[in-house]
């Protein structure tokens, strides 16, 4: 009896573990800070083409957003859905996001206008063909510092890259 209680315990952990949904091979940090509460809210990107996107960022917890993401074009739309760290870096803001569905993960840059209604904000994708080989958060941020400045780092900025706040 007590080795089947032993194996349903240890069964009991492996389900919590597994359910945890924010395990990053790739933080910006070791630990994470608490999330900036004005990037919470609805958020639509300029047109291109009559395609546009939109998200709904929702506090999650303390130091994670619940994000949707809607890509919207001329024959209908395509959801996405994350959750994502926030994280100052360099002295700009981050989100470090990751697939609700896959295990796969993307790097953003954050940049909010200056503004004190903060009604937009710029979002700089880390490109594809950038694939950081880090093992730990210090070689991470020491990738990103080593490339910042590299031709094709950030996706091309594009019209859909400039959000503004849905009232």
């Amino acid at each position: 009896m007590k080795k089947q209680f032993s194996f349903f315990i240890l069964f009991l952990l492996c389900i919590v573990l597994y359910a945890c949904p924010m395990n990053s091979d790739y933080p910006l940090y070791d630990k994470q800070g608490a999330i900036d509460t004005t990037l919470c809210g609805k958020w639509r990107s300029e047109k291109e083409d009559n395609n546009y996107m939109e998200c709904n960022i929702l506090k999650k917890n303390k130091a994670t957003y619940a994000i949707n993401w809607k890509n919207i074009t001329k024959g209908g739309f395509e959801m996405q859905y994350y959750y994502a760290y926030y994280s100052k870096f360099n002295n700009k803001p981050w989100l470090v996001m990751f697939s609700k569905d896959t295990s796969m993960h993307k790097y953003i840059l954050i940049r909010l206008d200056q503004s004190t209604t903060k009604n937009t904000m710029v979002v700089n994708w880390i490109s594809d063909k950038y694939s950081p080989m880090a093992i730990n958060a210090l070689e991470l941020r020491e990738w990103i510092l080593k490339n910042w400045n590299e031709p094709g780092f950030f996706d091309e900025i594009r019209p859909t890259n400039v959000y503004h706040r849905i009232p």
